[in-house]
């Protein structure tokens, strides 16, 4: 048996390192280049400042919301424990356009935004930025993902979000008040005409999406934006 010289030791050991280290480096970036074309995410939301929490209008409030996406559009469910209750959005970010509706048990409406009148919407809702370009690389539910700091001056506070760009949804966040992030977000918080509310995605599942679930409904009714807000407004208020 051939005995290995013992000055190339340091050199082998050296040698394995890199190896691993390479290894390693392949693995995430295989990770990172992995995408997620359709499918559905399930968030649970809670309402952490929401002060009457065994109120029969606290049972009302959606604690759930499902995103299904493909071929670079979504849909946002809100799930209600009440049937006749609905409000969803509908987005396609290859146009930027998007379809927001609601059903209060009687009526059932519905209005469009695009990139030109999309501030009617924005400036209802409060304003979200990066506090910084610093961006901390962290795993949710398995995914690769980031995590990012905002910061609301409405509010005046600060908090992580975080956001992967596995999922492919390219400029998800156009119409929404995160347009400064461009990955899908997995973790956030928000306020939505004066209720607070946390999202938290508890499932994400690749499955194919047939593109008439991303249609809306024929039996909704076309309202102006700013009417539409008003009544949307109107029926948080009761909250």
């Amino acid at each position: 048996m051939k005995l290995i010289n013992i000055k190339f030791i340091p050199f082998i050991i050296l040698s394995i390192l890199i190896f691993n280290v390479s290894s390693c480096s392949s693995d995430i970036n295989d990770a990172d280049s992995k995408k997620i074309m359709e499918g559905e995410i399930i968030y649970e939301i809670k309402y952490p400042t929401y002060k009457r929490k065994k109120s029969i209008l606290f049972k009302i409030l959606p604690k759930k919301m499902i995103t299904t996406f493909s071929d670079n559009c979504y849909k946002n469910d809100f799930i209600f424990s009440n049937n006749a209750l609905s409000l969803t959005i509908i987005s396609d970010c290859n146009t930027k356009q998007t379809t927001l509706s609601y059903c209060d048990g009687a009526r059932k409406k519905f209005t469009k935004v695009d990139s030109i009148n999309i501030q009617q919407l924005l400036s209802q809702l409060p304003k979200y930025n990066k506090l910084n370009d610093y961006i901390e690389p962290t795993v949710f539910l398995t995914l690769p993902s980031k995590k990012i700091e905002l910061t609301c001056k409405e509010k005046e506070t600060q908090f992580d979000v975080i956001a992967s760009s596995t999922i492919q949804i390219n400029d998800m966040n156009w119409c929404t008040p995160f347009y400064e992030i461009e990955d899908v977000l997995l973790s956030y918080q928000m306020t939505q005409f004066g209720i607070d509310m946390e999202f938290n995605a508890i499932e994400i599942n690749e499955k194919e999406i047939k593109s008439n679930e991303l249609v809306l409904d024929e039996s909704f009714e076309l309202e102006s934006i700013d009417k539409y807000l008003d009544e949307i407004k109107m029926f948080f208020s009761i909250f």
